[in-house]
């Protein structure tokens, strides 16, 4: 082991990490391409995807009301799903975004 590695019970952690993408933010076809083929995901790419995600399904939401305000579709289920989806994906992003900066600080705060 070299001293840009870590062991923590026999796993390696590298500067990039290496990761199943699928199986955080559900299947996006470019990241889980990589991941298949053996390639690395870096964290920035899997950050940008997964607020990819959370803007396409924001803007999903907006289309289908807009749509509903204007009496193009009548299903309110479809708009009250939307809505959620798109609001609980932003409550997980804006917790994940709290935990990053909670752990940023406490890395701070430690004396070398």
């Amino acid at each position: 082991m070299d001293n840009s590695e870590l062991s923590i019970s026999g796993y390696y952690l590298r500067p990039t990490l290496s990761y199943k993408a699928s199986t955080i933010f559900g299947g996006d076809e470019s990241l889980k391409g990589l991941s298949e083929n053996g390639l690395t995901v870096s964290f920035a790419d899997l950050l940008r995807s997964g607020l990819g995600e959370v803007n396409g399904l924001q803007l999903a939401s907006d289309d289908i009301a807009a749509k509903f305000a204007a009496g193009e579709t009548d299903n309110i289920h479809e708009v009250l799903i939307a809505g959620e989806k798109a609001s609980l994906a932003l409550e997980l992003t804006s917790a994940i975004r709290t935990k990053v900066l909670d752990a940023y600080q406490e890395i701070m705060r430690m004396q070398l």
